[in-house]
């Protein structure tokens, strides 16, 4: 059982950094052809970058999952498994500083996410198919 909390902990903050940078990507990408006349105004962006963004949404929001599953798991199993006797009050300021961190990445990735979804449902109203 330990090594699956091990192995959970770490999906738990590598989900972090793809839920990140998969949602910077999207934002990223939908900017640039927003740029070149692609924007919510249903000048049609190609469908190439409506698929590319569509698809770093799905992983954003796979990642997104696995930090709430993650998150869920450690909570459950922390004094168990990674509770040392001998760090004492000092994790817990590392982990109030680490959480600090991961979770404000996680609010800039959902921002990011929920612009990119709303523009892509803006400029897919003029188009066909």
């Amino acid at each position: 059982m330990a090594v699956v909390v091990m192995l959970v902990n770490y999906l738990h903050d590598l989900a972090v950094a793809v839920f990140f940078v998969a949602s910077l990507a999207a934002l990223f990408l939908e900017r640039e052809a927003a740029g070149q006349g692609c924007g919510p105004a249903g000048q049609g962006c190609g469908p190439a970058v409506h698929a590319v963004c569509r698809r770093l949404l799905r992983v954003a929001c796979a990642a997104f999952a696995v930090v709430l599953a993650g998150g869920v798991v450690r909570t459950v199993t922390f004094r168990e498994y990674e509770w040392m006797e001998a760090a004492g009050r000092g994790q817990v300021s590392a982990l109030v500083v680490k959480h600090v961190i991961l979770a404000s990445l996680a609010a800039a990735a959902l921002a990011a996410c929920v612009r990119v979804r709303s523009r892509l449902r803006e400029g897919g109203k003029g188009r066909s198919g």
